[in-house]
């Protein structure tokens, strides 16, 4: 999490988002125009290319690169809701009036933390698969458990309750 204050702050973003500006999208498109107009046009008599093209098909390459890495890549983001926002208010109340020392407070933002932050489950996409379960399933009993529904785990169970005969 970020936090800007003041005009140093936003100093500090613009010159933040201009480096990425000048990283990502200008520097890239710097090096294409220069080696489709030094190396690749006089070679293969094409056409030169003007730098606002090459910033253009720079674009268009990074945009068909986040199409086909979009399903390798998840991002999660932690948004603050109405109950956090009002407990960490009547946190800071109650430390303003003298009922609370910082040590306390913290201590109570941690448990806070603790609460709020426990991971959320893997998205459907990102579940394994579960393998057919055998043709003709043995009765539960005690002494043969349900079966595991995922993974290596679920042969090693079939192998251990229902050995193969080997020659």
């Amino acid at each position: 999490m970020l936090h800007f204050k003041g005009m140093m702050g936003l100093f500090l973003l613009a010159g933040l988002l201009l480096s990425l500006l000048v990283v990502g999208l200008l520097l890239p498109a710097w090096l294409l125009h220069q080696g489709w107009n030094v190396m690749l046009a006089p070679v293969m008599a094409w056409p030169l290319l003007a730098y606002g093209q090459a910033v253009l098909l720079w674009m268009i390459v990074l945009v068909v690169l986040a199409l086909v890495l979009q399903p390798f890549v998840h991002v999660d983001m932690l948004m603050g809701d109405e109950e956090t926002a009002a407990e960490l208010e009547a946190l800071l109340a109650l430390q303003r009036s003298g009922h609370l020392t910082h040590d306390e407070v913290e201590a109570k933002l941690e448990q806070l933390k603790a609460e709020k932050l426990k991971p959320s489950p893997l998205p459907q996409r990102l579940v394994p698969k579960t393998p057919p379960h055998p043709t003709q399933p043995s009765p539960a009993t005690k002494d043969d458990p349900e079966p595991p529904t995922y993974g290596a785990h679920w042969h090693q169970w079939r192998e251990r309750n229902h050995p193969t005969k080997k020659p």
